[in-house]
């Protein structure tokens, strides 16, 4: 769980700032590490819990569209500069007034600034897939997503056309909070 600032909605597509040392909820190993840290071969077969975190990675805006089993995210470095989308693909799982549910993938695609895209995390998906996280037909329909938003990109269609490439968020802006009736509860299915 990620807070986001929200930049635009229009009640089928949400456009969200995430800034590095954005407060978040994510999953970890049961015991503790980080789950970058447990061997490939046990990642998505270990126990999980919630656990408290930050964001460590670049300024980010998201594109979120309902139904849409991916969210296309922008990525600038510490200068402002663009360094490329990285498509996240996701199992939508509905939406309330305040949040937006979906389930990771694992599969993304990584979208430079010039339109060239290399699949990433393959290896991840081939070890979800071993241990059952992901079935054959769930990294199919994964795939035909990236492919299509693939093809985008070397289209050059929105998302990818050079919109919110001048995105700069507003410098009052506070970071985004987790809310206050978050709880990290026990342990999540793998």
């Amino acid at each position: 769980m990620i807070p986001l600032r929200v930049v635009a909605d229009d009640g089928s597509s949400l456009l969200g700032w995430n800034p590095p040392g954005t407060p978040m909820i994510t999953g970890a190993a049961a015991d503790g590490r980080g789950l970058r840290e447990v061997p490939l071969a046990q990642r998505f077969a270990v126990p999980r819990r919630r656990t408290r975190d930050i964001w460590r990675g670049t300024s980010t805006l998201r594109l979120i569209e309902e139904g849409v089993p991916s969210s296309v995210w922008w990525f600038w470095d510490a200068d402002s500069e663009f360094l490329g989308w990285y498509v996240n693909l996701e199992e939508p799982h509905g939406r309330t007034a305040t949040t937006v549910d979906r389930a990771d993938g694992i599969l993304d695609v990584l979208v430079l600034p010039d339109r060239t895209a290399q699949w990433k995390d393959e290896d991840e998906a081939a070890a979800a897939v071993a241990v059952g996280r992901l079935d054959g037909p769930q990294l199919a329909a994964l795939r035909l997503e990236g492919r299509r938003r693939i093809e985008q990109a070397q289209r050059n269609e929105f998302p990818f056309d050079g919109s919110h490439l001048d995105f700069r968020p507003d410098p009052d802006w506070p970071l985004p909070q987790l809310p206050t009736d978050v709880e990290l509860g026990g342990e999540l299915p793998a």
